[in-house]
């Protein structure tokens, strides 16, 4: 497995891609609100990462815009994670996209962009 070659990496962070859903998981998705699918399918990867992460004394970082279209999931993800927010509006205001994660127990980075 990839993640056993983790051990030599002097990284903290792992970021977690979420490159959209597999036709298996769209297909999965149809069967529920097509939100909530893709959150439940999102929070699943992000928490089954991070599980695998914690052997090798890593934390999962993820991009936050997944979990803020269903937040409903945010309280399932892992604790230790960190959660990055950014938005390609220009607007400074990130606090609507800290809050929910906030809440919840993850920490959360802030990432803006050059349109904001």
């Amino acid at each position: 497995m990839i993640c056993s070659d983790l051990r030599p990496i002097c990284y903290p962070l792992f970021l977690v891609p979420w490159p959209g859903p597999t036709p298996r998981e769209q297909q999965f998705a149809r069967h529920r609100s097509s939100q909530s699918g893709q959150g439940k399918l999102w929070a699943g990867q992000v928490t089954r990462v991070a599980k695998i992460l914690r052997r090798y004394n890593r934390r999962t970082l993820s991009w936050g815009d997944q979990a803020l279209k269903a937040p409903a999931f945010i309280p399932q993800l892992p604790r230790d994670m960190v959660a990055a927010i950014w938005t390609d509006n220009a607007d400074d205001h990130f606090a609507d996209f800290i809050t929910p994660f906030q809440q919840a127990g993850p920490d959360v980075v802030v990432c803006p962009s050059a349109s904001n």
